[in-house]
């Protein structure tokens, strides 16, 4: 077997394992997702991988494709009252860029401009969760993130294919979990002294 391919199904094995920590610290209590976030980044990962196949994407879809199931998973807990919802600018725009995105690559019929788009998008449905971790540290799981981030790694390096479509959403998913597990681990960390 090819190590492009297992090193792309190890990201993905990792990232699926990587909601298992997160599922339990808000079953009991202690991690409280933002519904909106999570309900955005499943409808814009969604948009992603469709794109990303469309323009024949490499084993790093593997791990878009875990991604949005956790995030899905995440949501269902959030409906059965694990989470929190908040409504404000940030989550209106982020909705406004995904119908964007969709609306960019019918229109141009380029896959990478809803990629561009579906990464601005996500990145605006983080700041709900980003602004949430800053000011309540211990309401997001840091090990969960720090997985996501292992995962992300993995799976830019099992890409066979180094070109915007398949490189794009790993080095995004770096710095978005990275940040927040730093911000969750920091406060953790400054809490405890």
């Amino acid at each position: 077997m090819e190590w492009h391919l297992m090193l792309g199904i190890a990201a993905g094995i990792l990232q699926v394992l990587s909601v298992v920590p997160y599922l339990h610290s808000m079953v009991r209590g202690t991690t409280r997702p933002n519904v909106i976030s999570f309900a955005l980044w499943t409808v814009l990962q969604c948009i992603a991988i469709a794109a990303q196949l469309s323009v024949g994407a490499s084993w790093s879809v593997l791990l878009l494709i875990a991604t949005t199931t956790n995030t899905f998973l995440i949501v269902v807990f959030c409906l059965f009252g694990y989470g929190y919802r908040k409504h404000g600018i940030s989550e209106y725009l982020c909705l406004s860029l995904a119908i964007i995105a969709m609306c960019g690559w019918y229109f141009t019929g380029d896959p990478n401009v809803a990629l561009l788009l579906a990464v601005v998008a996500n990145m605006m449905a983080a700041v709900p969760t980003i602004l949430k971790t800053y000011r309540v540290p211990r309401s997001e799981n840091a090990l969960g993130w720090y997985l996501t981030f292992i995962a992300s790694l993995m799976s830019l390096f099992s890409t066979t294919v180094w070109n915007f479509a398949n490189l794009v959403f790993p080095i995004y998913y770096l710095f978005e979990s990275g940040s927040i597990a730093t911000l969750a681990s920091f406060g953790r960390r400054k809490k405890s002294i």
